[in-house]
């Protein structure tokens, strides 16, 4: 025993005189490439080396050993005491049978933070009542079989809801692949929605599958056993979309310099607004979750939402943006800003995205039980919203003097706030509807057709002027993002094509090198040109004849096929997406202080097609097809071709060039294989 206890002291000596820096940050998981150690870790070993075992005596090397091996005893007796005495936990949540963190409630947290004992990546410190905690520094623990990530190292994904083939939806995926974006993940992939059957909720049925499918599926993805070049960080930044009707047109690097700018943006505003020295208020919260805002309330009270549009917060876009006559009660909807919730486009964390879907399926559960027959997911969205921003204003009119307001949402932040907010610039993405005449495909060098197109939509003097600043500086040229060379005639002319369509969007642009040469989606009257673009305007059939019609004047239409075609072989490689120095990274941001580098995921170097997830027939590991393999790749054929054999081949539909299937150019497709 004396052994032991000079060991022990040896022990407590040694460890007290090695204690190096510690991580206290939420997104620190290690490196990502085993060559670069953490300064931690080599700092402590250097720390050892130089007490071990000079430094020891015969007989407290002796004691060491045996200490350690009387405590090995004890730990290894202790977890089979614990195992013995334990019952194994049913799986909860989606069904899905994956290793994902129970939520119940499903929204006992705040944004950044979950359940305490929960066993996947999305693990996080426990709750408090504090929204300001929610991206407040912490240790974020990580899988013992999760490789290791540089701290700000983070990857993006794309997650479509999709049930059915459609060139529709080969238009979204291509948009996106041809902007570099990662192959995205289709949710809800041959699901049947009965869609034609409506006892069982016909149209609502699949739009309500939205949330649960794309939860689903996220859950899947975070899972300790999915392949750790598949899985889903906490902070890796989920994309999720509309499939069928949203056209990207702006890389990576600019949509994430955005999201974080308008982050930032929200936490000035929210924090000049909160009460600073109220008794029991809440803290300011931080938005971290961006989705498409649009210029009408939909649904409302009469549809069965209660999206709380009455108290929603004001439009930040600019003041008098429709002139004098901007938001008045009697003004035409064209003259409103945008200010209402469309679900069209979500981008946030991965965690965050996880835990207002969790609360979005609980509100859909719910209400089934309770008889009522929903049918919008933008509707549930609406209502998270809503709450959260009820329980904002109450949190803001409390003052010194007057703490006890009462609230309309009694609870905390682990039960309302979201850090959900609204794209009121429309500068990530722009939904059409409602605002069906505010811009079009435009070549913005030249300056005359954009002033005479201008003048005709009743904006004059004219305000769009060239290409918005931060795409020039960020996004590298379009033929460079698109990988290939320009098309020339045999005198080195660019070869126009047969489309002449109007202002100047034409084919001719094949020999351009730089975004102001190219046709990209702008608004006349915000001067936006937006990331992405929701074709989703109906007025008069118009939502069809634009995905026929304007999928032409995209910048990158000329090239598709090529593009498409490189884009679908393995890599040997994969480059960062945008790398934003720490210098300009907001202190709001849970990353400030590391340069954020964002990823393609690492499994799109293997698999660089589409990969496809079924929530109904999805095993425990997300295996849909009992093959072993996590989100198996689909092909063009079974995404982009429409069922039915009067449907047009998929290609002509979509590149237009009579050259064939891909890859079989001028080889053509036998009848009936369809």
């Amino acid at each position: 025993m004396s052994a032991l206890r000079g060991a022990a002291a040896d022990l407590v000596g040694l460890f007290s005189r090695t204690r190096g820096p510690s991580y206290h940050k939420l997104n620190y998981e290690g490196p990502d490439d085993p060559e670069s150690g953490s300064p931690q870790r080599s700092a402590s070993r250097r720390g050892l080396l130089t007490l071990w075992p000079g430094r020891l005596s015969p007989k407290g090397l002796l004691g060491i050993v045996a200490a350690t091996w009387l405590i090995l005893l004890c730990i290894f007796y202790g977890s089979n005491l614990q195992i013995s005495q334990t019952a194994p936990t049913p799986s909860t949540g989606t069904g899905t049978g994956t290793d994902v963190a129970p939520d119940s409630p499903p929204h006992n947290a705040v944004p950044g933070q979950g359940n305490a004992d929960s066993e996947n990546d999305l693990a996080l410190p426990p709750t408090t009542t504090t929204p300001s905690t929610a991206h407040a520094p912490s240790a974020s623990p990580t899988s013992s079989t999760s490789p290791a990530r540089t701290p700000g190292h983070r990857n993006l994904r794309i997650i479509l809801p999709a049930d059915d083939p459609n060139p529709n939806l080969c238009k979204t995926i291509f948009a996106a692949i041809a902007n570099g974006y990662p192959a995205p993940v289709i949710a809800n992939w041959g699901r049947d929605f009965k869609k034609t059957d409506k006892t069982f909720g016909g149209f609502g049925g699949s739009h309500l599958g939205k949330l649960d499918g794309t939860l689903a599926a996220l859950e899947a993805l975070s899972s300790t056993t999915t392949p750790p070049d598949e899985r889903l960080r906490p902070d890796d930044l989920v994309l999720i979309m509309d499939a069928y009707d949203v056209w990207i047109q702006l890389p990576p690097s600019v949509l994430i310099r955005r999201w974080l700018a308008q982050n930032a943006a929200a936490a000035s505003r929210i924090r000049a607004a909160w009460p600073a020295d109220a008794q029991g208020a809440a803290s300011p919260p931080l938005q971290s979750v961006i989705l498409s805002t649009q210029k009408k309330c939909w649904p409302t009270k009469a549809d069965g939402s209660d999206t709380h549009c009455d108290i929603l917060p004001e439009s930040t876009a600019r003041g008098g943006l429709y002139g004098p006559d901007t938001d008045k009660p009697d003004a035409p909807l064209q003259h409103r800003r945008p200010r209402y919730i469309n679900s069209g486009s979500m981008l946030g964390p991965a965690r965050d995205a996880i835990r207002i879907l969790r609360r979005a399926k609980a509100k859909v559960e719910a209400s089934r039980a309770a008889g009522l027959n929903l049918y919008s997911d933008q509707g549930i969205l609406g209502e998270i919203l809503g709450e959260q921003e009820v329980w904002r204003k109450a949190q803001r009119e409390r003052t010194a003097a007057a703490s006890e307001v009462p609230e309309a949402n009694p609870g905390g932040a682990e039960t309302w706030e979201y850090g959900m907010g609204l794209d009121y610039v429309q500068d990530l993405f722009v939904p059409t509807v409602f605002m069906e005449d505010d811009g079009e495909y435009l070549v913005l060098a030249n300056q005359t057709a954009v002033d005479e197109a201008s003048r005709a939509h009743k904006v004059d003097p004219p305000r769009l002027s060239g290409v918005p600043r931060d795409v020039l500086a960020y996004a590298p040229s379009p033929l460079i993002l698109a990988g290939v060379q320009p098309e020339t005639g045999a005198e080195g002319e660019a070869e126009a094509g047969d489309d002449q369509n109007n202002n100047n969007t034409n084919n001719e642009w094949r020999n351009a090198t730089g975004w102001a040469d190219v046709p990209l989606y702008a608004d006349y009257w915000s001067t936006q040109v937006p990331v992405g673009v929701h074709h989703n305007a109906h007025r008069g059939g118009m939502k069809g004849r634009r995905l026929r019609e304007w999928w032409s004047k995209t910048w990158f239409f000329p090239y598709l096929r090529d593009i498409v075609a490189t884009r679908s072989q393995p890599r040997d490689a994969r480059k960062p997406l945008v790398t934003i120095p720490a210098a300009e990274v907001d202190e709001s941001e849970e990353g400030h202080g590391h340069d954020l580098v964002y990823w393609a995921p690492e499994a799109d170097m293997r698999k660089p097609l589409p990969r496809t997830f079924n929530p109904d027939e999805a095993e425990g590991d997300g295996d849909s097809d009992g093959d072993g393999d996590f989100l198996p790749e689909a092909g063009w054929d079974a995404l982009c071709q429409a069922v039915g054999t009067d449907e047009d081949d998929w290609w002509d539909v979509i590149f237009q060039d009579d050259k064939g299937p891909l890859g079989q150019e001028g080889q053509g497709r036998e009848p009936g294989s369809k």
